[in-house]
């Protein structure tokens, strides 16, 4: 099974289970997914489970602010590679 097909069958079954257990359990899952990811290093990946988060729930004010820090990061991390090849090309 190649990473595409995984996916896609990933997205059926969450999407199969917020219609069968409802929308709480599905925000439960993408919060659960993105902190697991964030454990892992999978910055990105965290990104978007959260954003899913908060599309199911969007008043969820710790998965906003969960979205705004990753995002800090992201930004801090390309200021410091863009420092970091300046340096290098002198």
């Amino acid at each position: 099974m190649n990473k595409q097909m995984f996916n896609e069958a990933f997205v059926h079954s969450l999407r199969a289970l917020c219609l069968h257990n409802g929308r709480m359990r599905l925000w439960n899952l993408w919060s659960n997914l993105g902190a697991a990811s964030l454990a892992l290093s999978a910055v990105e990946v965290a990104k978007l489970c959260y954003m899913q988060s908060l599309a199911l729930w969007p008043k969820n004010k710790e998965v906003a602010t969960t979205l705004m820090q990753l995002q800090k990061l992201k930004s801090n991390k390309l200021e410091v590679q863009a420092n970091a090849n300046k340096r290098s090309n002198g």
